[in-house]
């Protein structure tokens, strides 16, 4: 990124330079204006290229995983919590609106069509910090969960809006696989 303090320091003494050589008034006005419209082009740029650069590694950076899950035996149908965590390593502010939902049990989808899943309340991501998600899904067949050893859990999701993204405001990211996550 380009120092501005140093951008203003050489523009003011280019400045001085120019409004004590031998020039015309108009010609020391036309200077004044040049610099001045010079500084400020550069300032935007950079400020521009700073969101638009933000905005990328907001969206390409985000790193979701699978934190924990658990699952509950009720009489024949299971009810299944999944911990998502969420990783934003970038310096700006983001918010999770919507996330659809698909879990896969030892590479069996649960349920033949998952219904979308939508958060009760937004998931701020804070910046350079985690946040995690608890979804819930009841009424899968206790035959697909039971007995089965070891349990590998792969979660997929198919849409992920995000919000509060620089430059861009609201994104869709799409067909996001997380990484398998074992367990009992």
């Amino acid at each position: 990124m380009i120092d501005i303090d140093k951008l203003i320091s050489l523009s003011k003494n280019i400045l001085f330079r120019s409004l004590m050589s031998p020039m015309s008034l108009n010609q020391k006005i036309l200077a004044i204006i040049l610099i001045s419209s010079m500084v400020a082009s550069i300032a935007i740029v950079s400020n521009v290229m700073y969101l638009y650069f933000g905005a990328y590694r907001s969206i390409n950076f985000l790193h979701f995983s699978i934190k924990s899950v658990k699952y509950n035996i009720t009489d024949s149908y299971v009810s299944i919590e999944t911990v998502i965590c969420v990783e934003n390593p970038t310096e700006f502010t983001l918010t999770i609106d919507y996330v659809e939902f698909t879990l896969w049990l030892n590479n069996d989808r649960l349920r033949e069509r998952e219904p979308k899943r939508m958060f009760s309340d937004p998931l701020d991501l804070q910046p350079f910090k985690n946040n995690s998600k608890m979804i819930k899904i009841d009424n899968v067949p206790s035959a697909k969960v039971v007995g089965q050893s070891p349990k590998i859990w792969l979660v997929e999701l198919p849409l992920v809006l995000v919000r509060d993204v620089p430059f861009l405001g609201r994104v869709r990211l799409q067909n996001i696989l997380l990484p398998e996550f074992i367990g009992d």
